[in-house]
């Protein structure tokens, strides 16, 4: 379980840091639809999740 805290850990970190260093380079519309698109991705897997938890309780 550690592994898998770590790996996600510097994974998350990782893509931080190189947005962090390309934002001034990528164009503001790039960037607002990749932002869009995470959004999009976490809000799906959320509701994926609340899912899988609704299908162990019923």
């Amino acid at each position: 379980m550690l592994g898998i805290v770590a790996a996600t850990f510097i994974w998350f970190n990782a893509i931080t840091f190189i947005i962090s260093l390309l934002k001034t380079r990528l164009p503001r519309n790039i960037i607002f639809w990749f932002n869009v698109v995470s959004g999009t991705i976490l809000i799906g897997y959320g509701f994926y999740l609340m899912y899988e938890v609704y299908q162990l309780i019923v």
